[in-house]
């Protein structure tokens, strides 16, 4: 078994330091790591460390995700979670983000960013009342989309104000597994 020796003070501070200098980190050549059955001992510590068959997650930010009912709020290229994942001698940043742009007419002017709505259309949009507004028409809206190393991916079908952030790590770490060629499914 490999070891990497980091002076830190929690597991937290220890992933961010593997993440930052996972380039210069000796990896392995024993059987056992090589073919994926390595991995991060989080012993008694809070927090979140994903380990499946070789795919680690070394970081993950998130977002509250409570009031993301709807992107149409936020401005193009928002980055609501993001995921950094090692496997074997690789790693892959995943990334949740608003993508593309709106066009909203309401009382009969048009808004192309979330800036210049005024705040009853805002509200409109935050109560879920949009779409059965007579006075609001949505010409083009953006979306969530997981992306991969910047690059356009994959639309988010979830109700993000009803997800966690396990539930959001969970769509990435697939992501990620697909990025590699792993198995869609590696419960």
């Amino acid at each position: 078994m490999d070891f990497v020796k980091v002076q830190a003070n929690s597991l937290e501070e220890a992933l961010e330091w593997l993440d930052e200098n996972l380039d210069e980190v000796p990896l392995g050549d024993e059987p056992e790591y090589v073919d994926g059955s390595y991995e991060v001992d989080e012993g008694d510590a809070e927090d979140f460390v994903f380990y499946q068959k070789g795919l680690t997650c070394v970081s993950y930010s998130c977002e509250d995700l409570s009031s993301l009912a709807d992107s149409i709020l936020l401005p193009h290229d928002t980055l609501i979670a993001e995921s950094t994942f090692c496997y074997r001698a690789g790693k892959v940043v995943v990334e949740l983000v608003v993508q593309g742009n709106v066009r909203v007419t309401y009382q009969g002017k048009e808004y192309r960013h979330v800036e210049e709505f005024p705040a009853e259309l805002r509200e409109a949009f935050m109560k879920g009342e949009a779409d059965t507004n007579p006075d609001i028409h949505i010409k083009s809206r953006n979306r969530f989309e997981y992306r991969i190393q910047g690059k356009t991916g994959t639309m988010c079908e979830r109700d993000l104000s009803k997800a966690t952030p396990e539930d959001i790590v969970e769509d990435m770490r697939k992501i990620a597994g697909k990025n590699f060629g792993l198995e869609e499914d590696t419960q």
